[in-house]
């Protein structure tokens, strides 16, 4: 499980890595601009996928990865996600996403890195 110490300014992750949160930031803007540069570049190539479902598909995953990291408690994954227990609580019902502390996940961001590539590839292609 990741651990974030605000102090130090890093994140500690189960492989024992460390991630300076300056770098991280950094990775964030990157990410971001990488996902809405594929997003209009298949909205532009082929049919329209409605902003408004892509939004909640993309808030939707999130959740579930951060319930993944947090291992099924809410009260962290709602301090990871920066938002209240009860509004963490609303989404998961608007998304039918069920309770439970089976999630068993640990974090590997090269992983999540190949992801977010391979998405960006796939629209590429199209």
């Amino acid at each position: 499980m990741a651990v974030l110490d605000r102090n130090k300014n890093r994140i500690d992750l189960e492989s024992s890595e460390k991630i300076d949160l300056s770098e991280l930031k950094n990775e964030m803007a990157d990410a971001k601009s990488r996902l809405i540069n594929c997003y209009l570049l298949g909205n532009c190539t082929s049919k329209n996928f409605p902003m408004k479902l892509f939004m909640s598909l993309f808030e939707e995953d999130l959740i579930k990865k951060a319930l993944k990291i947090a291992k099924g408690n809410q009260r962290v994954t709602s301090m990871i996600l920066g938002i209240k227990a009860t509004t963490l609580n609303e989404k998961m019902k608007r998304y039918h996403i069920k309770e439970t502390k089976d999630y068993k996940y640990r974090v590997e961001l090269s992983s999540l890195l190949e992801e977010s590539n391979s998405v960006e590839k796939l629209y590429r292609q199209k």
